[in-house]
C-alpha cells in the first residue's frame, strides 16, 4: 500500500521512469528472497551447529526451554532484519550511487521509495527468519534445513511467478 502511495507521489501519471528505482530494488531483494539462503543459513547455524547445541543447554539450564528458544528466534530474527536493511540499502543506493542504471534518470526524488521498499524488506525478512527458525527446530540438522528451506523458497517463487528478467 506504501508503495502504491509512493508511486503516486512521485511522478506524473503514466511515467514509467518515475518508479524504476523501485522495481529494480523490489526485484533484486526478492530475488535474495526467494533463494531464502540467509534466512535458512542463519537459522541452520543457530539452532543445529555444534557450538550453537552447547550454547542453548547452559540457557535451557539457566533460563528454561522456552526463554532458550524464543531467545534464539530473536537472534534469528535480528540477523536476518540487519542484513535484509543493509542490502537494500545497498542495493537501492546503488544505482544513485555508481550511476550503474541508464535506463532511468537519476534524482534524489526517488528516495520516497527507500522507506517502502525496507519496510516490505523488513515484514518479508521477519516473515522467513521465523520459518527457518520453525525448520531448523524441526530438522535439527543444519545442512538438511538450508537445502529444504532453499528449496521451498524457490518452489514458491516460480510457483508465483518469479520474475527473471533483469536489467531491461
Amino acid at each position: 500500500m506504501s508503495a502504491s502511495l509512493a508511486l503516486l507521489l512521485a511522478g506524473p501519471a503514466g511515467s514509467s521512469l518515475a518508479f524504476a528505482p523501485l522495481l529494480y530494488s523490489a526485484n533484486t531483494v526478492s530475488m535474495v528472497f526467494a533463494t531464502g539462503l540467509f534466512p535458512f543459513l542463519t537459522a541452520g547455524l543457530l539452532f543445529s551447529s555444534r557450538a550453537s547445541r552447547l550454547y542453548l543447554l547452559t540457557k535451557i539450564e539457566e533460563s528454561g526451554v522456552r526463554r532458550a528458544f524464543l531467545t534464539r528466534v530473536l537472534h534469528v530474527l535480528v540477523i536476518t532484519s540487519l542484513f535484509t536493511s543493509l542490502f537494500t540499502i545497498i542495493v537501492f543506493l546503488y544505482p544513485i550511487a555508481l550511476l550503474a542504471l541508464t535506463y532511468y534518470p537519476i534524482s534524489f526524488s526517488h528516495f520516497v521509495f527507500l522507506p517502502s521498499v525496507l519496510g516490505a524488506s523488513l515484514v518479508v525478512s521477519v516473515l522467513l527468519a521465523l520459518i527457518a527458525s520453525s525448520l531448523a527446530t524441526l530438522t535439527d540438522d543444519s545442512r538438511l534445513c538450508i537445502v529444504l528451506g532453499c528449496a521451498s523458497m524457490l518452489l514458491i517463487a516460480f510457483l508465483a511467478g518469479w520474475n527473471l528478467e533483469r536489467g531491461r
